[in-house]
């Protein structure tokens, strides 16, 4: 789940965080609705021995979690929970998004497909207080970093779907560099835009 080689990893945060941490991290970032009885079906079973595998961690949650019909795996959101706060993805694409600002040039083409949407709000909100129709924009004037064409997001079709299932969630944004240069403006937010902490 590490995208590097520093940092915890998800055995260590799996096997020695408290349960409520646990229950934190795959509510906030997982968006899981299960997420105490998670963290507490994990905290249980490694009183015994450490959890060592993903299907260990696996198997857990799916004895932790009602047996209802889903469309998804009853993993799925844990796992991206624990991902999202290992790899700190979302202050990441936070500034992954301020750098695009910095170093595209004017008409450059800033595009993000998010996967679920603790992402997507992060996009949506930065391009919100930071872009201006296409209609309003003239250039050289002092105005937003970028402009847009059109505001609605781009999402997978039925048949995208049924030939890629993992292109149910993509959510496609995009808008255009103005001729302002912003580099490192000073009310950029983390928050602001959406982004949250444990």
């Amino acid at each position: 789940m590490r995208m590097g080689s520093d940092g915890q990893s998800a055995f260590e945060i799996i096997n020695k965080y408290k349960e409520k941490d646990l229950a934190n991290i795959i509510f906030k970032y997982g968006e899981e609705r299960q997420s105490r009885r998670i963290a507490h079906g994990i905290v249980e079973k490694r009183k015994n021995k450490k959890i060592e595998t993903t299907f260990e961690l696996s198997e857990i949650i799916k004895s932790a979690v009602p047996k209802k019909y889903s469309k998804i795996h009853p993993s799925t959101k844990t796992f991206q929970g624990l991902r999202i706060f290992l790899n700190d993805e979302l202050k990441e694409l936070y500034k992954a998004l301020i750098a695009a600002e910095n170093i595209l040039n004017e008409n450059g083409r800033l595009i993000v497909i998010a996967f679920h949407s603790l992402e997507d709000r992060i996009v949506k909100n930065f391009l919100r207080f930071n872009s201006i129709s296409e209609k309003k924009y003239k250039q050289g004037e002092s105005l937003p970093s970028f402009f847009y064409k059109n505001k609605r997001v781009s999402k997978p079709s039925d048949d995208e779907i049924k030939n890629n299932p993992r292109a149910r969630s993509a959510r496609l944004r995009y808008a255009y560099k103005t001729s302002v240069n912003n580099f490192n403006k000073p009310d950029h937010s983390y928050h602001k835009y959406g982004g949250i902490d444990v």
